[in-house]
C-alpha cells in the first residue's frame, strides 16, 4: 500500500525516440537514409516494404552507433541482442510489425539502466535509464484538407530508418525536468555525432504522467521540447481535478488548441504479441568492440562544461548554457581561438549574436556570421572604433548576411566620430536651434546630459561621449 506521501506524487516518464541522423542507409535495407525532401513512396525497395520473400540485413554502423549511445550514458551493453517483432495495426506500419527489441521474456535490448543528468534549481540529478533499444521507424502519415474534406495520405519514405530508443524510469516529478533531460539527451547525441537535431523530425517524444498509483496517461509522439512540457503541465491539472482513471489512456498533444485529446485505449504488452525475429539471428556484441567504440567517444557535454570552467574560467552556468547548443559552444570556442577573452565573446555570444539568430529564424548551424567577424567587431569596441551601441545595431545587419564587420562600418560610415572639426558644427547648430537649452545649461549640468543625448541622436550615437560633452560645454562657456 502507498503511503500518502506517495500516492501523491506525480510521476514523469519518457520513451526518446531519436533518428541515427549520420547513418547513410535505413537500418535493414540499402535504402537512403536520406528521406525528406522526396516524393512519396520513391524511397523504398521491398526488404523495407517488407514484401514477401525480402530478408533484413542489420546496419553495423547502426548497431555501433548505439553502443556509443549506451556508453555516453552509462548503460550496460548487452553482449547477446536479440531484435524482436512488435505486432500492430495501423496505416503507417506496412509489414503490420514493426522490427524492435524486447526486454522480457527471453528477449533483450542493446542497453540496459544508465541516467541521464541534468542540473535543476543549481543541484545536479540523476535521471535513471530502463533500457535503450534499436528499432525501425514507421512511415508517415499526411493530413491534407481537400475540398473540406480531411484526407489521409501515407509515405512510406521514412519506414525503416533506424531509431534508437531511450527509455527513462518514470523518476521525473515536474514537466520542468522532463524538458531538461530531452535538451541533455539532444546535445547529449549531438556531441556524440549520431543526431542533427535540426532534421525535422529527428527527435520525438512519447511522455507518460501519472500520480503514484493511478492509471498513466501516454502523449504520443511529441516533436518540441517546449509543446513536451507543456502537454504534461496540461496533464498535471487535469489529473489533479479528475476522478482517477481506471486504465491507461493514449492521447495526442494539440499544438494549436493548447491540449490533449484522447487518441485510443493504450495497449498492454501483451497485445503487440512480442516474439523473436524469425529473419535476424541473435547479434553477439564482445568486449573488444565495447571498448574500441569507448576510445573513440568524442567529449560530452559534462566533459565539455567542466573544461570551459576549468580552461576558460567561465561560471558553470555559463558554460552549461553555452554547452547545451553544440554549434554555438563550437562557434564560442574558434571566437576564442582568435579572440583570447572568453568572458567577453560568451557575452556577446549569448546576449547578442544568439538573440539575433533565434529572432530572425537564423538556425546557428547554418549561419553565416562567422566567430571571426564577432572576434573583429568585439575588438573594434574595445579599440574605440565603434561604440557598444553601435555594435548592437551592427549585428542587427550582418548576423544574417555575414558581411564582414569592418567593411559593413566603414561602407556605411560607422565609426566613432572624435575629431572636433566635425563636431562643432552639429553643436552649433543645435544651439542655434535651441538658444534657451543653450542659457540653461549654463546653470543645470542635467542640461547638458540632454544637450549630448540629443546629438548622439543625430549622429547615430557615433561621437566620442568624452570629447562631445568637453566640446558642448566649451561652445556653451563661449557665448
Amino acid at each position: 500500500m502507498l503511503s500518502q506521501e506517495e500516492a501523491g506524487k506525480l510521476k514523469i516518464g519518457l520513451e526518446i525516440h531519436v533518428q541515427l541522423t549520420n547513418l547513410r542507409t535505413k537500418l535493414f535495407c540499402p535504402c537512403p537514409s536520406d528521406y525528406r525532401g522526396k516524393k512519396p513512396n520513391e524511397n523504398v525497395c521491398p526488404i523495407c516494404l517488407g514484401l514477401p520473400g525480402t530478408l533484413p540485413q542489420v546496419n553495423k554502423k547502426a548497431v555501433e552507433s548505439a553502443i556509443a549511445v549506451c556508453l555516453a550514458f552509462g548503460a550496460r551493453v548487452q553482449p547477446y541482442v536479440v531484435f524482436s517483432r512488435k505486432n500492430y495495426f495501423y496505416p503507417d506500419m506496412n509489414k503490420n510489425y514493426q522490427i524492435s527489441q524486447y526486454d522480457k521474456a527471453g528477449g533483450t535490448t542493446i542497453g540496459v539502466g544508465g541516467h541521464v543528468t541534468i542540473s535543476v534549481d543549481g543541484e545536479r540529478k540523476k535521471i535513471p535509464l530502463r533500457r535503450i533499444q534499436m528499432e525501425e521507424d514507421p512511415g508517415r502519415l499526411v493530413h491534407v484538407e481537400q475540398g473540406g474534406v480531411r484526407k489521409t495520405y501515407i509515405d512510406y519514405n521514412r519506414a525503416g530508418i533506424a531509431l534508437v530508443e531511450i527509455v527513462t524510469e518514470p523518476a521525473m516529478h515536474q514537466p520542468r525536468e522532463a524538458r531538461l533531460v530531452l535538451e541533455k539527451v539532444q546535445t547529449t547525441l549531438e556531441h556524440l555525432g549520431v543526431l542533427d537535431p535540426s532534421f525535422e523530425g529527428s527527435m520525438r517524444c512519447d511522455a507518460n504522467i501519472s500520480y503514484a498509483g493511478g492509471a498513466r496517461v501516454e502523449i504520443k509522439n511529441i516533436s518540441s521540447f517546449k509543446e513536451v512540457e507543456q502537454a504534461l503541465r496540461f496533464e498535471q491539472l487535469r489529473l489533479e481535478y479528475l476522478p482517477k482513471m481506471e486504465s491507461t489512456v493514449t492521447k495526442r498533444w494539440g499544438e494549436r488548441e493548447g491540449v490533449t485529446a484522447t487518441s485510443r485505449e493504450k495497449e498492454m504488452e501483451e497485445d503487440y504479441r512480442y516474439f523473436p525475429e524469425p529473419d535476424i539471428p541473435p547479434i553477439v556484441i564482445n568486449g573488444e568492440l565495447i571498448e574500441d567504440i569507448k576510445r573513440r567517444l568524442p567529449e560530452l557535454p559534462d566533459e565539455r562544461i567542466e573544461r570551459f570552467v576549468r580552461e576558460y574560467g567561465l561560471s558553470e552556468k555559463l558554460a552549461s548554457i553555452l554547452v547545451s547548443e553544440k554549434p554555438v559552444a563550437d562557434f564560442f570556442e574558434e571566437a576564442v581561438r582568435i579572440l583570447n577573452d572568453p568572458e567577453e565573446v560568451a557575452h556577446w555570444l549569448m546576449n547578442e549574436v544568439v538573440r539575433r539568430w533565434r529572432e530572425r529564424g537564423i538556425d546557428c548551424r547554418e549561419s553565416r556570421f562567422r566567430p571571426e567577424n564577432l572576434a573583429k567587431l568585439i575588438m573594434m569596441v574595445k579599440e574605440g572604433r565603434i561604440t557598444t551601441r553601435i555594435a548592437k545595431q551592427v549585428l542587427w545587419e550582418i548576423v544574417p548576411t555575414g558581411e564582414d564587420v569592418e567593411e559593413y562600418v566603414e561602407r556605411i560610415g560607422l565609426s566613432i566620430i572624435r575629431s572636433p572639426e566635425e563636431l562643432i558644427p552639429v553643436i552649433t547648430r543645435f544651439l542655434e536651434e535651441n538658444p534657451r537649452l543653450r542659457k540653461e545649461a549654463s546653470e543645470n549640468e542635467r542640461v547638458i546630459d540632454y544637450i549630448c543625448g540629443e546629438i548622439q541622436k543625430r549622429l547615430q550615437g557615433r561621437a566620442d561621449p568624452i570629447i562631445l560633452r568637453s566640446e558642448v560645454k566649451r561652445l556653451i562657456g563661449d557665448r
